[in-house]
């Protein structure tokens, strides 16, 4: 082999890389920031993936994890309400857990909070 056919051999190998799998990209968004005790919890879920979500579970302070079927879509949206108890302290953080898997089984999870008023 030539020395330009070694350049140019190796130059394709230095060519963009494809997309790799990973897990969904997942985010949150609530109708507010902070709640009342007791009030509801209120807003909408996303997940994106280009191998098709699986699932999507979601968790609520120490409240049981609850899951939605994401039909193998590429992009998933769905809402969630869920209520909050009386008796937390104004100030306090409500933890929040969205967990998102894809058909290929790669997962993430995204943790946050809302506050209580």
């Amino acid at each position: 082999m030539t020395l330009a056919a070694l350049v140019a051999a190796g130059a394709l190998g230095c060519g963009e890389d494809r997309p790799r799998p990973g897990p969904p990209v997942l985010s949150i968004h609530f109708q507010h920031d902070s709640v009342n005790t007791p009030d509801t919890l209120r807003g909408t879920v996303s997940a994106v993936d280009n191998e098709g979500i699986d699932s999507i579970w979601m968790q609520v302070g120490l409240r049981p994890e609850v899951g939605v079927d994401g039909g193998l879509q590429f992009t998933f949206e769905v809402p969630f309400l869920f209520t909050v108890d009386s008796g937390l302290s104004p100030g306090a953080k409500l933890s929040v857990q969205v967990r998102g898997r894809d058909i290929a089984g790669y997962s993430d999870v995204l943790d946050t909070f809302v506050v209580i008023k």
